[in-house]
């Protein structure tokens, strides 16, 4: 669902890596129990293929 929202707005998709599986479950689970979306944001963008365009954005 985030990936179609991102490419319904010209933005390309974020693929996790399967190396990266095991730390995007467990920033999951402290998202979910937390509400703080702040880490995950950050580990979703750290995947991002245009990871720096971002970041130098904000």
């Amino acid at each position: 669902m985030m990936n179609g929202v991102l490419m319904s707005h010209g933005i390309d998709a974020i693929s996790i890596p399967a190396a990266k599986a095991h730390e995007f479950n467990e920033k999951m689970v402290r998202f979910y129990l937390s509400k703080d979306a702040t880490e995950m944001m950050d580990f979703l963008i750290r995947c991002h293929p245009d990871t720096e365009s971002i970041l130098q954005a904000h």
